[in-house]
């Protein structure tokens, strides 16, 4: 078993755990920096070691049995064991830096301006209902032009964004939300 191999499923595991989300915060479970490794230990055997954000967590075992599924849901996969440790502890430091800035955790460099467009735009979030007729955002924006997802706060900088109007006034949505409606 080769290095190429281990990580071209490694890369499937991943995309799979990605669709994996805690019941209780909606981010999935790797990026929310649930998953500390992932071994593959043969061919068809694979080790997930993870944690939970508290080891009190309700949902501990159906968080489990979700990371094993998705695991085995991956052709090459026919063995899983999920470990789980809290050594060391869950902190949101391990959030991934783009669910960060989705849930308005900021990079220390983040303009003023720019926190505060995003602000404004996850609080407009509350009053935007999904309309149809949504259409890809120009590739070129002006450089003062900062575009939000209205329902996350991602920017066009991390993900494509889609254009639409509610109340006569011009909103974005990514493409990563406009599939959840």
């Amino acid at each position: 078993m080769d290095d190429e191999f281990k990580k071209l499923v490694t890369d499937k595991i991943i995309s799979q755990l990605e669709e994996v989300y805690d019941p209780e915060i909606p981010i999935n479970i790797y990026d929310l920096g649930l998953i500390y490794e992932i071994n593959i230990k043969s061919e068809n055997s694979a080790h997930i070691l993870m944690t939970l954000t508290s080891p009190t967590c309700p949902t501990a075992e159906y968080i489990q049995a979700m990371v094993e599924e998705a695991t085995l849901s991956v052709e090459e996969i026919t063995e899983c064991d999920v470990e789980l440790t809290f050594d060391p502890m869950w902190t949101p430091q391990r959030v991934s830096q783009e669910v960060r800035e989705e849930m308005g955790f900021y990079a220390e460099n983040t303009p003023q301006d720019t926190q505060e467009k995003i602000k404004q735009d996850i609080a407009k979030q509350q009053e935007v209902q999904i309309q149809a007729g949504f259409e890809r955002v120009s590739e070129n924006p002006q450089a003062n032009d900062i575009r939000v997802c209205f329902n996350c706060a991602v920017t066009d900088k991390v993900r494509p964004l889609l254009k639409g109007y509610f109340n006569n006034e011009e909103i974005y949505i990514c493409t990563k939300c406009i599939s959840k409606f």
